[in-house]
């Protein structure tokens, strides 16, 4: 696959994700929200309606999260080698040294095979 051919695939890939997100984004915000007005405290005991309130709001949000990375492994891939394109970091401080990694959610290339995935981008691979 060409580098322009996988670019378009990848901003179909990147619109299909978008679309089976963009309604959970809303409602797992709304669901976090609501849980969090529900009236509470140390001296303060919630009742049986609050705890019902408060547990379907905590599936809503479970729920949301589920969907979102199911969608993201599904539609979120490289044309080319169909792996997740993944960026990395390392970061030092006082509880020593860590390595993170994530998704790249503006990536120019494939991290794995090296695929550009943005039209008019030069690859850093050789």
């Amino acid at each position: 696959m060409t580098g322009l051919d996988a670019s378009g695939a990848f901003r179909e890939r990147r619109s299909r994700t978008w679309r089976a997100v963009r309604w959970w984004i809303p409602v797992g915000l709304a669901a976090g929200i609501a849980f969090a007005l529900v009236p509470g405290g140390e001296d303060r005991a919630i009742s049986q309606n609050e705890f019902t309130f408060m547990m379907g709001c905590f599936v809503v949000v479970a729920l949301s999260i589920i969907m979102m990375i199911g969608a993201v492994t599904k539609h979120y891939r490289c044309p080319s080698c169909n792996k997740i394109p993944m960026t990395g970091s390392f970061k030092t401080g006082l509880g020593g040294i860590s390595y993170r990694r994530s998704v790249d959610l503006n990536p120019t290339e494939c991290s794995n095979c090296g695929a550009l995935l943005k039209a008019g981008a030069q690859s850093s691979r050789q």
